[in-house]
């Protein structure tokens, strides 16, 4: 036995004498310093890596050319990155133009058109037009919904301070109404119910839009509704809000209406501040005067038909839930007005017993 155990103690120690020279890295080199050609036929088996080159190094390679476009008289002067074209609309602080964004260009955008809104040249000094439109893009930014416009940035080029946007293509609900003065019936009713999803996102976002009416719901070539013209929007001070209030000082102090009269509600005829109940009102309007091609108190405001004890008429393309829904927003007393998601469910399709057996059925037979 005891010989037996000397036997395996002499080969613990040979195993261990070996795994250590296995282990060694200086005895495992030695052949490859030695001689070269061990050295040469080992390391040949792996690719040899190639430096890196610095970025530095690279070709650059050209700018595209810039498409064909109608530029404006201001155009050419500008070396910024904009280059405005067209005017698309313009409004009492603001005006907006196509333009072609440059950088797009440089980085082969298959869409570089942009809209630019900028302020009118007499205002481009000035310190509160600056403020407000830096305002809207305040409000803007963090809103992200098919309804509203989407801005990109806020610039500062030649031509004064400007902000970037999506470009629409189509036109205004003002527009459609002028070429169907008669109403656009139940096709309304889409145009209501996304106008009431926008509305809804920007008041659960705290944002009060201000001055909604047919020139300012755009009806884009996708068939998308979007609310433009943000020039009076107010962020409510609440948990969540996309910014912090917004003053409305310059509109007052230039002595530019900051709403339209015959889509304002009584109470922002009086000098009240903004409010969603407001936007509820002017939105009622516009929706009425979409569905039935005429104003609910004709060419009256608000204020007036309160006083002569107005009602509007019920429209022919309006079930009774949804009349029902806009004549309380048409009232003249903001705590009778419903939210705008209110309006949405009243304007949204409604599943009932027919409806649901009647899709049942058609999956049955495969329809």
């Amino acid at each position: 036995m005891k010989r037996n155990n000397s036997n395996r103690t002499e080969r613990s120690k040979r195993s261990l004498e070996k795994s250590s020279v296995r282990r060694d890295p200086a005895r495992m080199m030695k052949p490859f310093a030695q001689s070269p050609s061990a050295r040469q036929a080992f390391f040949g088996r792996f690719p040899e890596r190639k430096p890196q080159r610095h970025v530095q190094d690279y070709d650059v390679r050209p700018f595209k050319k810039i498409p064909a476009i109608r530029q404006s008289s201001e155009a050419s002067a500008s070396d910024g990155r904009f280059i405005l074209e067209n005017m698309l609309g313009s409004g009492g602080i603001c005006e907006v133009h196509a333009a072609l964004d440059l950088r797009r260009v440089e980085w082969g955008d298959a869409n570089p058109r942009i809209a630019i809104k900028r302020l009118h040249p007499d205002l481009a000094e000035n310190v509160q037009a600056r403020v407000s439109l830096a305002q809207e893009f305040c409000v803007l930014r963090h809103l992200a919904h098919p309804g509203v416009v989407r801005v990109f940035d806020l610039h500062r080029e030649s031509f004064g301070m400007c902000v970037s946007m999506e470009l629409l293509e189509g036109h205004t609900l003002q527009e459609e109404l002028r070429n169907r003065p008669a109403g656009l019936g139940l096709s309304a009713i889409r145009i209501a119910r996304m106008l009431f999803d926008a509305l809804s996102f920007l008041h659960d976002h705290g944002v009060t839009h201000g001055d909604i009416k047919p020139s300012n719901v755009f009806m884009a070539a996708e068939g998308r509704i979007a609310l433009i013209d943000f020039n009076v929007a107010t962020a409510i001070a609440k948990p969540g809000a996309a910014c912090s209030p917004v003053t409305l000082g310059l509109r007052e102090s230039l002595h530019l209406p900051s709403f339209s009269l015959r889509y304002a509600s009584p109470e922002r005829l009086q000098g009240a501040r903004p409010s969603p109940q407001d936007d509820i009102y002017s939105a009622c309007c516009t929706i009425y005067e979409a569905i039935a091609g005429e104003h609910p108190f004709g060419r009256e405001s608000s204020q007036e038909a309160m006083e002569a004890r107005k009602s509007p008429k019920k429209p022919r393309a309006l079930q009774g839930r949804q009349w029902k829904m806009i004549r309380r927003g048409l009232s003249f007393e903001a705590h009778l007005r419903p939210s705008a998601s209110d309006l949405l469910k009243a304007f949204s399709p409604r599943r009932g017993l027919f409806q649901g057996l009647k899709r049942l059925l058609h999956i049955d037979r495969g329809i």
